[in-house]
């Protein structure tokens, strides 16, 4: 499980210190992909297998390209001896991701965020909104 916000900062070559308590999730080989926001999605290798098998539901032409918009942005990485992950540059590209970024877990899966961008993100969550959804999907809070 992804749990908890961490601030941290890409090198010049693109690598990102990946948090500690994500890292026995990741061991070996993990993905990266872009998303319909401006970030970067970090899966597991059996996260990655299940949300592979979705896109067997979308029929025909609607796969096509749907899977090429996910997959032409998707790649294997693992983690380096120091724990980094070098992000591929398409990706720094698509999520702004500039030098300082927020990494938060969702659960199944964490993001990479440029800061500005997170910030931005997080000043118009609509609180009342979000508690809507999560007391309509019967969660108790």
């Amino acid at each position: 499980m992804f749990l908890g916000e961490f601030n941290h900062t890409v090198d010049n070559k693109g690598r990102v210190f990946v948090p500690a308590c994500y890292r026995d999730q990741l061991v070996g080989k993990f993905y990266v992909s872009r998303t319909e926001e401006k970030c970067v999605k970090l899966y597991s290798k059996p996260e990655w297998d299940r949300f592979c098998a979705r896109f067997e539901n979308i029929p025909g032409d609607k796969n096509t390209k749907s899977s090429r918009f996910i997959f032409r942005y998707a790649y294997e990485v693992e983690l380096d001896s120091s724990g980094r992950l070098l992000i591929p540059e398409k990706l720094r590209d698509h999520a702004e991701i500039k030098k300082d970024v927020v990494i938060i877990g969702r659960n199944n899966l964490a993001e990479i965020w440029d800061a500005e961008l997170f910030d931005k993100y997080v000043e118009n969550e609509n609180r009342d909104e979000i508690m809507g959804y999560i007391n309509d999907a019967g969660i108790p809070t």
